[in-house]
């Protein structure tokens, strides 16, 4: 009777796993939420009126306030780009997700400038520098999400469980959100509130329009990092314009930190526009602009959904299953052909 009782309670157990433990290599297609959309723009009352316009992903219908995922995109980027792709995606996997736009260094910042050329010069010569700007952005939505999720959005955003996208400069961006110092602070402009950053196409520079760090440079810069950070990079991953000439360079900020865990994943064959979501190359240079695509696209695509999603899941969601999915051999098994992955563990 012992045995017969022991062994229906195991049963019960191994049910109870699969039925708590969703198949996450489906993350990549849509979730089950639908998925509702509302802009608007914020403005600091104290910053000559900086205005940081936002797009909202709203689940529909979520039983619990949901965790919030800020994105800030890449130089030339605004609330309205493809980079909604990941945005949509994460809400209907129950998250709330704000894409920002950064002024100074946005669409319309890229639109004015005469040529690329002179646009890196303004941007390098911006006082203080776009990189500071933007990461003073991050802490005000952070402020502006608690606040909300206590008023117009009480019940449907958590603002204590909040998290932080980055593709290219945005990348930057996160990069910094999450510790990295930048020279004209002296100390890091870190924003303590995030749980986790996910830095797309990452690059160790302290803005779009500087050199990249030496590694020594990058070990002091990213000395001090607070929170976990998944890097995504692809092989064939360039900006000739900023200086990144090869995807692997796009590894460093991985390879030096050492004080959070860390996650890293290369497709092959991925391009930079790959992770913004782009469907045309160059889209501010009318000279070079050209249909963007490939074979492995669509792939590639459905693989950063599907890691973000278990990602957020891990670390906004606190699904331990998620984790264990991604760190051990889950992900690493749904790419195959496609890439590798890799992660790390905080040494101090």
């Amino acid at each position: 009777m012992k045995r017969k009782f022991a062994g229906l309670f195991l049963t019960f157990i191994a049910i109870q796993a699969c039925v708590s433990a969703p198949d996450y290599s489906e993350f990549g297609g849509p979730g089950a939420f639908n998925v509702e959309t509302e802009s608007g723009v914020w403005k600091y009352p104290d910053r000559k009126n900086r205005r940081v316009p936002w797009k909202l992903f709203l689940p529909v219908a979520a039983a619990t306030p949901s965790p919030v995922i800020i994105v800030s995109p890449g130089g030339g980027g605004s609330r309205d780009d493809p980079l909604n792709y990941i945005g949509e995606h994460l809400a209907s996997y129950g998250f709330a997700v704000f894409q920002l736009q950064h002024e100074g260094s946005d669409v319309d910042a890229f639109f004015q400038a005469p040529n690329p050329n002179i646009l890196m010069q303004q941007i390098r010569d911006s006082e203080p520098r776009n990189a500071t700007l933007r990461q003073q952005d991050i802490q005000f939505a952070v402020d502006r999400i608690e606040l909300m999720s206590t008023q117009e959005f009480a019940g449907r955003l958590n603002g204590s469980r909040v998290g932080l996208i980055g593709f290219s400069f945005g990348a930057v961006t996160a990069l910094v959100s999450a510790g990295m110092e930048l020279p004209e602070s002296g100390h890091s402009l870190a924003e303590p509130r995030l749980k986790a950053v996910l830095a797309l196409s990452p690059s160790a520079r302290y803005g779009i329009a500087e050199p990249l760090l030496t590694e020594d440079a990058a070990r002091r810069a990213y000395s001090n990092m607070l929170v976990p950070i998944f890097h995504m990079r692809g092989t064939e991953d360039v900006t000739p314009l900023t200086g990144v000439t090869n995807g692997i360079q796009r590894e460093l900020p991985f390879r030096v930190i050492d004080s959070v865990d860390q996650y890293l994943l290369v497709l092959n064959g991925a391009e930079h526009p790959t992770f913004g979501g782009a469907t045309v190359k160059f889209p501010h240079n009318p000279a070079l602009r050209a249909p963007f695509d490939y074979p492995d696209l669509a792939r590639h695509r459905e693989l950063i959904r599907m890691a973000a999603a278990v990602f957020w899941r891990a670390y906004l969601a606190d699904d331990q299953n998620a984790l264990q999915w991604l760190t051990g051999g889950g992900l690493a098994s749904e790419l195959g052909q496609s890439g590798s992955f890799e992660s790390k563990t905080a040494q101090h």
